[in-house]
């Protein structure tokens, strides 16, 4: 991972859906900070909100570090990537960093279709969430273990950042 092949996707992150998501001070601040990595490394940070009319906008201080913020009424992000590619300066990012709510919905249907694009998909396990912990835990990590992404808890992230990238994934978030 590195500022050249790298990008945060920071999914519906909003206002009526963070208080029923399962420790969600823990989720909100481990979000702010790969948002703070990614500003201070200078990786871009695109954000959704899921149908901002009745789910409401995404929290102001995870709002103030996106670069885009997009609209979509689909689980899925993927509405989204023609936007995302339009907004990209050569070289495009061919890794995508997961993070948000929620797991078994938007977060999977986004990796997978990210997938499915070519992409390389990671979680950052403590920055996304469920309302349910069997939605967090076994449905989704299961499921998307089996297509290929990626797995990585904040703090290694971070920690791979400030040594200069290399890595940035391999499975074992624990």
């Amino acid at each position: 991972m590195s500022k050249e092949n790298t990008c945060l996707l920071v999914v519906d992150v909003q206002e009526k859906l963070v208080p029923l998501m399962q420790h969600h001070e823990e989720l909100i601040w481990n979000i702010s900070r790969l948002l703070e990595a990614a500003s201070i490394l200078e990786v871009q940070a695109w954000g959704t909100e899921q149908y901002p009319k009745g789910l409401g906008a995404t929290l102001p201080p995870i709002r103030e570090g996106l670069s885009s913020l997009h609209e979509k009424l689909m689980f899925s992000c993927r509405e989204c990537l023609s936007a995302w590619r339009d907004l990209q300066t050569p070289p495009i990012a061919t890794k995508v960093l997961l993070v948000g709510i929620e797991t078994h919905i938007c977060i999977q249907q986004t990796a997978l279709d990210l997938l499915a694009n070519g992409l390389d998909v990671y979680l950052a396990v403590d920055a996304i969430g469920s309302r349910h912990p069997h939605d967090h835990e076994a449905v989704s990590y299961t499921h998307l273990r089996a297509h290929e992404t990626r797995e990585d808890r904040v703090c290694r992230v971070r920690g791979e950042k400030k040594k200069g990238g290399g890595g940035g994934g391999g499975g074992g978030g624990g």
